[in-house]
C-alpha cells in the first residue's frame, strides 16, 4: 500500500544523505500510480519502488545532480518497447510516468517527520508542492496544515486521489499526494496457523495487533512483524482497545467459548472487515442462530480453495487489500 511509512521510519535511521523520488503523473500504464514514493540513499540503498525496475537505476543515478542543483521534474516515456527508450514489454510500464525528485534537506526532513506523527494519529494527509516544487504543505484530515508556503493556502475539500491537481483559488497546477495511515487489523489468537497471516498483513501495509491470553504464544519471537502483542483475556483486552470504523477483526483462537466472549463483545461495534476463521456453520453455532449476518465474513478469505495455513493467509491478506481498495475508491479523502 502507502510506501511513505517505511520511508518516515527509514530517514530516522539513516545516516546519510537521501533522495525522495515520488510519481506525481502518469499518462497510459504504469506498474505504480500517482502518490508513490521511494527514497533512495546515497549509497544507492532504496526504501519502496515506483516501477518493475525500469526506472529505478536511472533515479538513483541523479542523485547528486539533484542534491547540487536542486529539485527536478524527470520524465520516463515507456511506451516504445525498446531498452533504449526506457520500454520494457510485459512489465506494465507502458505510459509516460513523470517523476519528482527531491534532496532531502532539513527543511524537508523536519516536514516528513510531522507528517509521519499525524499519520501516526491516525489521520489522513495530503501533501501539496507547488509546480515549481520551492513551497509544500501538509494538510491533515483533521484540519491542521504546516509546511513552507508563502501567501494564499490552496483549498483540498473533497479530494479524492494522488496527481496533479488544479487549484482554481490559485489558479495554478499543484502536485498532491494522498497518505492514509497504516489500516489497522486485529488478530485474536496466536497459533501457528496466525504467523503466515499476520507476517503477510504487516509486509502490505497492515498495521497488525495480535491478542491472545497464552503468553507463550503471544511472543515477540513468534510474531515479529507485529506492531503490538497484547497478553490478556477478551475480558481483559477488549475494553481497552479503541476500534474504529476502517479496523479490520479477524477472529481464529480455534477456541469456541472465547470465539463465542469476543464476538459478544465485537458484534455492534462498526468495522470495515469482521472475519472469523471456520465454517458458516460453525459461526452459526458461535452466534447462537440460523442466519450469519452479512457483515461477518465466514469463511474468510477469497473463493480459491485454499489449504493449509500459508495459502489461507494468501486468500484472507488478499480479501483484506481488496476491502481496503474498495473503501478508497468511494472516499473522499479530505
Amino acid at each position: 500500500m502507502e510506501n511513505m511509512h517505511d520511508i518516515i521510519s527509514r530517514l530516522e535511521k539513516t545516516n546519510q544523505r537521501t533522495m525522495l523520488a515520488t510519481i506525481i503523473a502518469v499518462d497510459g500504464s504504469a506498474y505504480r500510480k500517482e502518490g508513490t514514493t521511494m527514497l533512495v540513499e546515497e549509497d544507492g540503498t532504496k526504501t519502496g519502488l515506483l516501477s518493475a525496475g525500469c526506472l529505478e537505476e536511472d533515479i538513483s543515478a541523479r542523485f547528486a545532480s539533484v542534491w547540487a542543483k536542486g529539485p527536478i521534474v524527470e520524465r520516463y516515456d515507456m511506451r516504445a518497447l525498446n531498452d533504449a527508450s526506457w520500454g520494457l514489454d510485459g512489465s506494465g510500464c507502458n505510459g509516460i510516468v513523470d517523476v519528482l525528485l527531491q534532496p532531502v534537506n532539513d527543511t524537508l526532513l523536519s516536514f516528513l517527520r510531522k507528517t509521519g506523527q499525524a499519520l501516526a494519529r491516525g489521520q489522513t494527509v495530503a501533501l501539496i508542492r507547488s509546480e515549481n516544487v520551492s513551497q509544500y504543505l501538509c494538510q491533515t484530515e483533521s484540519g491542521e496544515m504546516f509546511g513552507v508556503w508563502n501567501g494564499e493556502k490552496p483549498q483540498l475539500a473533497g479530494v479524492e486521489k494522488s496527481g496533479v491537481i488544479y487549484s482554481t483559488s490559485l489558479k495554478k497546477n499543484l502536485y498532491l499526494q494522498v497518505i492514509r495511515p497504516k489500516p489497522r487489523l486485529f488478530v485474536f489468537g496466536a497459533h501457528a496457523d496466525a504467523k503466515p497471516l499476520v507476517q503477510f498483513a504487516a509486509k502490505v501495509g497492515f498495521s497488525v495487533h495480535v491478542i491472545d491470553w497464552r503468553p507463550a504464544l503471544c511472543t515477540k519471537a513468534h510474531f515479529p512483524d507485529a506492531d503490538q502483542r497484547i497478553v490478556g483475556f477478551p475480558n481483559e483486552v477488549i475494553p481497552t482497545l479503541s476500534f474504529k470504523k476502517d479496523d479490520a477483526v479477524l477472529l481464529m483462537t480455534h477456541h469456541f467459548q472465547r470465539d463465542q466472549e469476543i464476538v459478544s463483545y465485537l458484534l455492534d461495534v462498526h468495522l470495515s472487515y469482521f472475519g472469523i476463521l471456520g465454517s458458516k456453520a460453525r459461526t452459526a453455532r458461535l452466534l447462537a442462530t440460523t442466519h450469519v449476518p452479512a457483515g461477518i465474513r465466514t469463511p474468510v478469505g477469497l473463493p480459491i480453495r485454499a489449504e493449509g495455513p500459508e495459502e489461507i493467509a494468501v486468500s484472507v491478506v488478499a480479501e483484506l487489500i481488496q476491502m481496503v481498495k474498495a473503501e478508497q475508491r468511494t472516499q473522499a479523502l479530505i
